[in-house]
């Protein structure tokens, strides 16, 4: 929560989400999981974090894993940040050394869209990525509190795979 942040007590609130959704797991199967990391403060607040918040909670996030399996095995876990991530902060963000990869939750209603946003920001048109961002957003103000996220994502991996832009979609419930 944002009273969480402002008191300092962010890493305190992470270490035990991280420690209570990773017990009982091996190091086998940390290796097969993604986490991503959205900041509930900023949900609904208009508050967003900056690139080396995001930077520092997924660096924290790291250390704890490493405290709970190793070193190496925390290097090798995937850590996703998750946002508000959009054209203009996607490069910042991803640029960050413990960030590896974007959460891109309304992407998965519209992978077309999504598809477009991502080509128009290699071409750095970031006019017409931001049209297509906001062509995007109503569409999630109906599908993403009924639970079809999940199936969004499925999708959205699929659509990336047939135009080469991923290799592979492996999907884990």
């Amino acid at each position: 929560m944002l009273a969480d942040r402002e008191a300092g007590k962010t890493e305190a609130v992470v270490a035990g989400q991280v420690r209570g959704s990773l017990a009982g797991f091996t190091k086998d199967d940390i290796l097969q999981t993604v986490i991503a990391y959205e900041p509930v403060w900023a949900i609904g607040t208009g508050k967003t974090a900056t690139s080396q918040q995001a930077q520092d909670v997924h660096a924290f996030i790291r250390r704890v894993l490493a405290q709970m399996f190793d070193d190496a095995t925390a290097r090798r876990v995937r850590i996703q940040y998750g946002g508000s991530v959009k054209p203009s902060n996607a490069r910042e963000l991803m640029s960050q050394p413990d960030v590896d990869g974007a959460l891109v939750g309304y992407g998965c209603i519209a992978p077309e869209l999504l598809v477009e946003m991502i080509a128009a920001g290699k071409a750095k048109d970031y006019k017409k990525a931001r049209e297509l961002h906001d062509r995007l957003l109503p569409v999630t103000a109906n599908v993403y509190h009924r639970g079809s996220h999940m199936e969004g994502s499925v999708a959205l991996k699929w659509a990336l795979v047939a135009r080469g832009i991923l290799e592979h979609a492996t999907v884990r419930s």
